[in-house]
């Protein structure tokens, strides 16, 4: 109990960073739990056809496209879309109002994951490459195709924590979620710049898509 609270501690305080529970051992317990939730509030839905309570799966939901990685986020999103599916058939009176805030409700999730992902990419702090250091970044230049091509030469571990690192997270984050020393995660980031060939963190977060389709 006292180990399960203290993983908590570090995962709650992390909750405001975009994506914090993408590889962390509690992402599949509380995609579950947002599930559930989801489950019961159209369940609720249901059985009070003169209410409409569909709107309140919008907190969960936003936890769930801020939090979980992108395969969660489309369980929870289709498992929510299913149902929502059935309760517009099924609720004739309030299908007008429920279709409405369905499409209000998914603008801002789509702007929510957008802007997460986004502010990953272009963590605070760090200046925005100028035109030509982005031209000499881009998956075009020489340099890009060789640190792509390298991807295949990394770990299993190594792989996690560059995908991490991608994204944003520091290096005592990327021990906190993979369990692992912050030496150990800075001995796999330098193996990693050694075999993409790159020598920024820059680089390396211009690469995140392509460290995410080899997961």
């Amino acid at each position: 109990m006292h180990l399960a609270s203290h993983r908590m501690v570090p995962l709650f305080s992390g909750m405001t960073r975009p994506r914090a529970l993408v590889g962390h051992v509690w992402e599949v317990p509380i995609a579950a739990a947002i599930a559930l939730v989801v489950t019961v509030i159209f369940g609720l839905e249901l059985l009070t056809p003169r209410d409409v309570l569909a709107t309140l799966v919008l907190l969960p939901l936003l936890i769930a496209v801020w939090a979980l990685s992108t395969r969660w986020v489309v369980a929870v999103g289709g498992l929510a879309a299913v149902q929502f599916a059935i309760a517009v058939a099924v609720e004739g009176g309030n299908r007008l109002t429920l279709v409405i805030d369905g499409v209000v409700g998914l603008c801002v999730l789509l702007v929510a994951r957008r802007y997460g992902v986004s502010s990953l990419r272009s963590p605070q702090g760090q200046r925005t490459p100028t035109s030509t250091q982005a031209s000499r970044l881009s998956p075009r230049s020489t340099g890009a195709r060789l640190s792509i091509s390298g991807i295949g030469a990394l770990s299993r571990r190594e792989l996690e924590v560059a995908r991490l690192a991608s994204r944003g997270h520091t290096a005592p984050d990327i021990g906190r979620v993979l369990h692992i020393g912050e030496r150990t995660v800075e001995t796999h980031i330098a193996h990693t710049y050694a075999k993409l060939h790159i020598q920024s963190k820059a680089q390396l977060i211009r690469m995140c898509e392509e460290l995410e389709r080899r997961g």
